[in-house]
């Protein structure tokens, strides 16, 4: 057994787990309240006043003792009925409250006094004399029967009569016997008609206090469901906890990477514009290349034609210079030569051809 103490100081609590019990014990006011959780009672002890309350809540009844003035009061909340015993005076005391009742009983008088708030009548039984004492305070007659002397004295304050009926000698005095046996019938049928109906209201009370305690038994199941649900909800809660804070984690982890992914997107976009640009710039630059390249074998074969005709002209050039170089040794000899004269020359110094009337001398002047 697990058992669990609070304390020191002038409160202290003791609870069972088995038991399902809790103990108060409170020093300074020298009272003591115990707590069966099964069994639903309570139970109250004050030291100093000598009492004792015992409370069922099953049962729902209320049960106080007083020491000191040897009283027992009991309360019975289904039957709405409160009985008051007193040791000393050796008195019980019982009050109902649907049959509005009060029944009082001493035990050394030996008398027995019942009080009907409804019918309003009080009885009264003397156990010593033999004799019973019935007063309808609506009626207005009082019924003394003796069973010692075998009478019945009967008084009716309204008709002024009296009815004394003796068992043993067989007499009866009437005054008004025909009115008084119509007013008990009447006052017979009112009560047996309220009889009926407060039978039916303990009826209707007590199917509704069974309806209630399985309505209760039924929260009590549905209350303890709920409380597992509500357990097993707050085990899955802290999963779903767990796995949010991991997935927030995760979540962050992506946005980083979806931001450095962002970035590295960002530049590969703006290398891919500049590789764009450059090739359209190489595009331009080819197309350019082709016109150069157009111009290049143009101008390529206006070179090779100018290298031929430079070739021809050097060709040409050299003759010329070949030329001139015979011409400038021609010259040379020429200005070193002498005329020789016209009887000297007959024939030419080149061709070695004689000059004639057709070959003249001036045609070959060397």
């Amino acid at each position: 057994m697990k058992s669990q103490i609070s304390g020191p100081g002038p409160e202290s609590h003791i609870s069972g787990y088995l038991t399902h019990t809790t103990v108060s014990c409170d020093a300074i006011a020298h009272t003591t309240v115990s707590c069966d959780a099964i069994a639903h009672t309570t139970v109250s002890c004050d030291a100093i006043a000598h009492t004792t309350v015992s409370c069922d809540a099953i049962a729902h009844t209320t049960v106080s003792c007083d020491a000191i003035a040897h009283t027992t009061v009991s309360c019975d909340a289904i039957a709405h009925t409160i009985v008051s015993c007193d040791a000393i005076a050796h008195s019980t005391v019982s009050c109902d409250a649907i049959a509005h009742t009060t029944v009082s009983c001493d035990a050394i008088a030996h008398t027995t006094v019942s009080c009907d708030a409804i019918a309003h009548t009080i009885v009264s039984c003397d156990a010593i004399a033999h004799t019973t004492v019935s007063c309808d305070a609506i009626a207005h007659t009082t019924v003394s029967c003796d069973a010692i002397a075998h009478t019945t004295v009967s008084c009716e304050a309204i008709a002024h009569t009296i009815v004394s009926c003796d068992a043993i000698a067989y007499t009866a005095v009437s005054c008004d016997a025909i009115a008084y046996t119509t007013q008990c019938d009447t006052s017979l049928k009112h009560k047996t008609e309220m009889v009926r109906t407060l039978e039916e209201k303990t009826n209707s009370l007590m199917a509704a206090l069974k309806d209630n305690e399985k309505k209760l038994k039924k929260c009590e199941s549905d209350k303890a469901a709920a409380e597992e649900t509500a357990r097993k909800l707050g085990q899955i809660m802290a999963d779903k906890e767990s796995k949010r804070t991991s997935l927030e984690t995760d979540l962050r982890i992506e946005r980083e990477w979806r931001a450095n992914l962002q970035k590295n997107l960002d530049k590969e976009k703006e290398r891919t514009s500049a590789l764009q640009r450059e090739q359209q710039q190489l595009r331009r630059l080819e197309a350019e290349h082709a016109t150069l390249q157009a111009q290049f074998q143009l101008v390529k074969t206006q070179c090779e034609e100018q290298e031929r005709t430079l070739t021809e002209l050097g060709s040409h050039l050299s003759d010329s210079k070949l030329q001139m170089e015979g011409m400038k040794e021609m010259q040379q000899m020429n200005k070193e030569a002498m005329w020789a004269s016209d009887k000297d020359a007959t024939n030419c110094k080149l061709c070695e051809k004689p000059f004639s009337v057709a070959r003249r001398k001036h045609h070959c002047r060397n």
